[in-house]
């Protein structure tokens, strides 16, 4: 939980309130993660960060290709317009802004990786130095290291660790052709701010309880809303914005 004192005022009511249509990049960051938002405003300020290792979220993992896509094309567009605004934006600290410049030419250069990967294999081979080899292994594995040595040593992680092996190991051998996918469809769906694709979005029944924004039609006199629809009352329709 976030203690809300003078300072978080602006985040607050930035928070709570409904974009318009008249700035592409706020009016997507909003609707594609409005909690990640939250976040992401805490950079403009100096605050002191605690992570609360007690505090451990799971996530419902996608049951398909195409859900995983559907899935990843929201957090897609959420990352890389909040990528933007670290860089475009005022008031962020250098090291932030440089490490987001970097990340945002990750993205666009997304299709360079399967390139970048062939040369790399290629270069492995033909011309292997041992020392350059575990020197840029360290570096690159450095993070991994870290998280790993945390989860051994706290025990709300560690029960899960096994998982977190496993899924890491996964993620290292398909992210580079998975990112291909993903950020075609990110960037296919740039100005899409519907949770699901329109082209074939059905909600299936089975489904856990989610929340839902339904367009304005649907509410007289209303402003937009967010809603909890219950298990029960689902009805198979796209929810839009």
């Amino acid at each position: 939980m976030v203690k809300v004192d003078n300072r978080l005022i602006n985040v607050i009511t930035d928070y709570g309130t409904m974009p318009h249509q008249d700035d592409l990049i706020h009016t997507t960051v909003q609707p594609l993660g409005t909690d990640r938002r939250l976040t992401h405003l805490f950079l403009f300020y100096i605050l002191r960060t605690i992570m609360v290792d007690s505090a451990v979220c799971y996530t419902k993992p996608p049951q398909s290709w195409y859900r995983l896509l559907t899935q990843r094309r929201r957090w897609g567009s959420n990352a890389f317009f909040n990528t933007i605004m670290n860089v475009y934006r005022s008031s962020i600290h250098p090291i932030t802004r440089i490490s987001s410049c970097r990340y945002l030419m990750k993205m666009c250069l997304v299709f360079f990786r399967l390139f970048n990967m062939g040369l790399f294999v290629t270069q492995l081979v033909a011309h292997f130095d041992l020392k350059g080899f575990l020197t840029q292994t360290g570096i690159l594995l450095y993070p991994s290291c870290y998280f790993f040595l945390f989860s051994i040593f706290k025990k709300t992680v560690r029960s899960s660790l096994h998982k977190v092996l496993i899924g890491c190991l996964a993620n290292r051998y398909i992210s580079g052709l998975i990112s291909v996918g993903i950020m075609a469809t990110v960037f296919y769906n740039i100005v899409n701010f519907a949770w699901v694709p329109a082209a074939s979005a059905k909600i299936k029944q089975e489904q856990s309880p989610e929340i839902y924004i339904f367009p304005t039609s649907e509410i007289p006199d209303a402003d937009l809303q967010i809603f909890i629809a219950p298990l029960d009352s689902r009805e198979e329709s796209v929810p839009t914005m």
